[in-house]
């Protein structure tokens, strides 16, 4: 017999250059190969395993978990495990490998209504502003949630035609500076920050010493700072309260020291995050850890020296401007209006 009627006669693997005498013992040479992995459904063979199950995991006609090695009759089965079991990201139809990998994904792809703070994944658009209603701060023009309210007006005043004394936002830059420059609806800034590289001007000292306060003057003045200096000045607690005093007999500034509060894994309640001071829970341990770092459960340092109004304040922002608004007359009192004013010269003093 020769070569040609031999090989019209036997059944050949063009992969593994094989002959077999039947077509039964090919397929059971391919059953067995490594070098055959077949998928039945779709009547493929692939040379490699992971050419196979690249081939379950691209196909439409597959529903397939490659990190499982498992098939699902359907997709809703897939996707209903993919969620459940692993880091995945059902719109996209994306496997990360990490928890992390995901959240990423979730804040930078710009497809989801996803709020960072508590790491939580909304349905739409509505619950996304419903969410930021609640829990924080949220901009509906550009679907972002803030943490504050300050953070808020910081991004409105970036990136809207927005008034932050009037909380306006305006169609246009004309329309905005035509409202600034109207003398009914705003004070011309008298007062200058003395800060080294600080350039800014407020309408009010509550408004200026908020700057100082926030931490966001380019001089470096802080809120422990600007307690150290009225500490220094209020040597008759006009306005600071003595119980927390911390200041210096000799007249130098003392920066105060606080406990610090560490969220661990133990705040989980098995619900949400909660804070062990108020019992205030949140969604994330970033919210948690934020909310510790803040001055929130500071102690009410300032107080209003009308005894008959008795309010207390964790920031003297917040004492300006209850002094500005003159409610219970506390701005006709000498030594607050001297401390007071002596502000902006004692701060150019730390800041300069």
């Amino acid at each position: 017999m020769d070569s040609l009627s031999f090989k019209q006669t036997t059944m050949y693997c063009e992969r593994c250059e094989r002959r077999f005498p039947h077509q039964r013992a090919l397929e059971q040479h391919k059953n067995d190969s490594d070098d055959h992995n077949i998928c039945d459904e779709c009547d493929k063979d692939f040379a490699t395993c992971t050419g196979l199950e690249q081939h379950y995991a691209q196909s439409p006609r597959h529903h397939y978990c490659q990190t499982c090695d498992r098939h699902f009759s359907s997709d809703n089965g897939f996707l209903n495990h993919s969620t459940s079991r692993h880091h995945f990201c059902g719109e996209h139809r994306r496997m990360f490998s990490t928890a992390e990998g995901l959240r990423q994904h979730y804040i930078q792809s710009g497809d989801h209504y996803y709020c960072a703070l508590c790491s939580t994944l909304l349905e739409d658009k509505d619950e996304f502003f419903e969410h930021g209603d609640e829990y924080h701060f949220v901009c509906r023009s550009c679907v972002r949630i803030f943490s504050s309210a300050d953070g808020l007006a910081n991004h409105n005043d970036c990136s809207h035609y927005y008034c932050r004394e009037c909380d306006r936002f305006f169609q246009s830059a004309a329309n905005l500076e035509s409202h600034m420059a109207s003398s009914a609806a705003h004070t011309i800034p008298s007062i200058t920050c003395p800060g080294r590289g600080c350039e800014k001007s407020f309408v009010s000292l509550s408004a200026f010493i908020l700057h100082a306060e926030s931490g966001a003057c380019v001089s470096g003045i802080t809120y422990d700072l600007v307690y150290a200096l009225v500490e220094r000045v209020d040597r008759q607690h006009t306005i600071t309260n003595a119980a927390h005093t911390v200041a210096d007999p000799m007249g130098s500034l003392n920066i105060p020291e606080y406990l610090e509060y560490w969220v661990t894994e133990q705040s989980w309640n098995g619900d949400a995050y909660e804070c062990f001071l108020c019992n205030r829970k949140f969604h994330a341990f970033d919210a948690l850890d934020a909310h510790l770092k803040s001055l929130y459960h500071r102690e009410a340092k300032y107080l209003c020296p009308n005894t008959e109004c008795g309010n207390e304040y964790q920031v003297l922002s917040a004492l300006c401007q209850h002094v500005e608004r003159g409610n219970c007359g506390v701005g006709r009192n000498r030594q607050v209006q001297s401390i007071m004013n002596g502000m902006a010269g004692g701060i150019r003093s730390i800041a300069a």
